[in-house]
């Protein structure tokens, strides 16, 4: 164990050795850290190191964690939720939450394949990053400068990303992939040009300031665009925006 903490009692680490059962387990609970393994309110004030939620009908609140925050998978819709919460490190999540009151600088949200996760986002928290790694459908109902500043479709090919409230920024990363915006409002929308053969639609009564196309995307719906920028060829578009922009040597059909 003690080349888990400071080496070996020679002073090595011996990093090639077989791994003991007690090294083992103490990797375990370093990775596991304060475990919240019942339903109801739970407060724990400030800790340090890592916290893991692997209970349905738990309400994390009034919470500072030093360290990452997991949340693991089996817990539905508004069964969980986190109030008031600061994460100094990574919040990963493999289920469906509530955030209230969230801030952190990264959250990872990932699970097995074809097994979509819900996210509601309330309250004026900050979540710096968000890395969508898996089928997702994200609810931000914060204002303005909050909730979820920056999200990043970048999974395997062909995940499915839908959002509605009030998004801020978007960006596609993966192939053959599509994102819906069901209702509610997006700043702006970046399909990158790693994200070839995805498709974007954007439903009726829902409003994108900015659609950014790098790469050949179809964008389909009755929804509303503020200015369309067309930086690659190929592109079809179903609805008029108030602006295009298009680049020169490029065509598109809009």
């Amino acid at each position: 164990p003690g080349r888990l903490g400071n080496g070996c009692p020679d002073g090595s680490f011996r990093p090639k050795n077989p791994i003991t059962r007690g090294e083992a387990a103490i990797l375990v609970v370093k990775a596991v850290g304060t475990p919240v393994q019942t339903a109801g309110v739970h407060s724990l004030g400030s800790t340090w190191g890592n916290v893991t939620i692997t209970s349905s009908g738990v309400t994390l609140r009034d919470t500072v964690v030093g360290g990452n925050l997991y949340i693991t998978g089996g817990v539905d819709l508004g069964e969980i939720t986190l109030e008031n919460v600061t994460v100094l490190g990574e919040i990963v999540i493999s289920d469906s939450i509530v955030l209230r009151n969230v801030n952190a600088p990264k959250l990872i949200v990932d699970n097995i394949p074809n097994q979509q996760i819900s996210i509601r986002v309330e309250g004026d928290g900050v979540i710096e990053h968000t890395s969508v790694r898996t089928d997702a459908y994200l609810d931000d109902r914060t204002p303005a400068g909050y909730g979820l500043s920056k999200i990043a479709l970048e999974g395997e090919d062909g995940l499915s990303l839908n959002l509605a409230g009030n998004v801020k920024e978007v960006t596609n990363l993966t192939p053959k992939s599509r994102i819906g915006v069901a209702s509610g409002h997006v700043d702006t929308i970046n399909v990158d040009e790693k994200a070839t053969d995805s498709t974007l639609n954007i439903a009726s009564g829902a409003e994108v300031d900015n659609v950014n196309l790098d790469v050949a995307t179809s964008v389909t719906g009755d929804g509303d665009i503020g200015h369309l920028t067309v930086n690659a060829p190929g592109s079809t578009v179903t609805m008029l925006p108030d602006q295009i922009t298009i680049r020169p040597g490029v065509e598109a059909t809009i």
